[in-house]
């Protein structure tokens, strides 16, 4: 009885497992972020290229990044022309 009983819960272990291993093999290429993006371009060129160009579009209108320089107007004492480790920043 109890030999049935255990192999019983061993062939249920086992199912489990293989049940398991399969949700996490399907979990896995459910999530696999570039094979989907490289199927959704493979399979609609044409709105991969539009959307593209259309972010670059986007990107071009903010232009690019601004800098700012600070200069010192008064000055307390003397600094050597490239400042005071003799490099010029600019």
């Amino acid at each position: 009885m109890a030999d049935q009983e255990e192999d019983y819960l061993a062939a249920r272990l086992e199912e489990d497992r293989r049940g398991m291993a399969q949700a996490v093999s399907e979990l896995k290429n459910d999530y696999d972020i570039p094979q989907r993006l490289n199927a959704s371009i493979r399979q609609h060129p044409w709105v991969s290229v539009f959307g593209a160009a259309l972010i670059g579009w986007l990107l071009s209108l903010a232009g690019p990044a601004q800098r700012s320089l600070y200069f010192q107007t008064s000055f307390s004492g003397y600094e050597s022309p490239g400042g005071p480790d003799g490099v010029r920043s600019w």
